[in-house]
């Protein structure tokens, strides 16, 4: 059987083979989703995410020989029929979530040479993915990929929502660090041996708060409500890990209290980190 390969060569000369690359992503997509009791689900995604570099255009990528070549729909096609939510994170994994994906997917398996949105398909073509899953079904996990569902949301879309994006930061984080592995083989321990000191952020986001309390000049009733946002954010900490919400008006504190909250939380269930998603606003000028 041909060898494929995942990354070009590094500092040593050496290319990476796409085997070891999925291997080691689907260990550490595994072991990021047993968080959440889907380790299964994160090995199925970390060996299919590159599934599609098993091809003669691909390498045709790494070689710089050939360019706008989809990897990604390969895999996403082998694991729709078992689960569309594995199916749509493989085909974020680059270019972003696309709920929409089955035409495309279906596009890829019918059609020999054929075209999708991205470009050529690495695979296309009953034969080509017969010989894909030839070279990637040893490769793949014996138990089947278990997916917990959350059905008790008041939000009917809500649960998949967020489902579906736990798992792709997964993928992302094990693919970019396997991938990085590469070229630095000691970023797996460096990154893997961070872990929040819980109890050292609390503290001293305790004093801070005791400290900009006492200097504070605003409105009295002002700093009250601010110290019972706070308290109760502190407070609620305590409760069972889930999903909370913080809802409070433009200046009552929420940042500092939402952080304490998660730093207590942390500590109080043995959390390894704090990740905070901020928007991102572009401010274009408007042409006159």
């Amino acid at each position: 059987m041909e060898e494929y390969y995942a990354h070009s060569e590094n500092d040593n000369g050496e290319w990476e083979k796409l085997e070891t690359h999925l291997r080691k992503t689907g260990l550490l997509a595994g072991k990021y989703a047993a968080a959440f009791d889907e380790c299964d689900a994160g090995s199925w995604l970390g060996i299919l995410h590159d599934a599609g570099k098993a091809s003669v255009l691909f390498q045709g990528v790494l070689r710089k020989i050939e360019h706008n070549v989809d990897h990604a729909t390969a895999g996403a096609a082998i694991i729709y029929k078992t689960s569309h939510m594995l199916a749509k994170v493989i085909y974020a994994h680059h270019d972003g979530l696309n709920w929409f994906i089955k035409d495309e997917l279906e596009e890829s398996c019918k059609n020999a040479g054929s075209l999708g949105n991205n470009g050529r398909f690495a695979i296309s073509g009953a034969e080509q993915y017969m010989e894909l899953y030839k070279y990637i079904k040893p490769l793949l996990p014996k138990s089947q990929p278990k997916l917990i569902e959350n059905s008790n949301s008041y939000y009917k879309n809500l649960p998949e929502m967020l489902h579906v994006r736990m798992l792709l930061s997964c993928l992302c984080d094990a693919d970019y660090t396997a991938t990085a592995s590469h070229y630095d083989n000691s970023i797996i321990i460096n990154s893997e041996q961070r872990t929040i000191a819980a109890k050292q952020v609390f503290d001293k986001l305790i004093k801070y708060k005791s400290y900009i309390s006492e200097k504070s000049i605003a409105n009295p009733d002002l700093n009250k409500i601010r110290e019972s946002v706070f308290n109760d954010c502190v407070k609620a900490a305590e409760q069972n890990a889930g999903m909370f919400t913080l809802t409070a008006p433009t200046g009552t504190g929420k940042t500092i209290a939402l952080l304490a909250f998660a730093a207590k939380h942390c500590l109080i269930h043995k959390k390894r980190r704090i990740i905070i998603v901020l928007p991102f606003l572009l401010h274009i000028p408007l042409q006159r």
